[in-house]
């Protein structure tokens, strides 16, 4: 099987600005879980659960949904 350089793939992620990024299997239980809600309770407000709109509904659907992967993550390895 041939290998796939990805040093081209590398060099486009060079550019985005991460700054004020979440890493979400950096925070603690507690902090995750109220991220989670926190996220969950904003797409309700802005309306935008299924079908997130504006760059806030997307960025916190993002959120929400890491939160959510790495919720089921620990849960599933007995971390929780």
């Amino acid at each position: 099987m041939d290998e796939i350089d990805l040093s081209e793939l590398e060099d486009q992620f060079d550019e985005i600005d991460t700054t004020g990024d979440i890493v979400v299997s950096e925070l603690d239980d507690l902090t995750l879980i109220r991220t989670f809600h926190a996220q969950k309770d904003l797409l309700l407000k802005l309306q935008e659960v299924l079908h997130p709109r504006t760059q806030a509904g997307r960025d916190a659907h993002s959120l929400y949904a890491a939160c959510k992967i790495e919720l089921d993550s620990r849960i599933t390895k007995g971390k929780f």
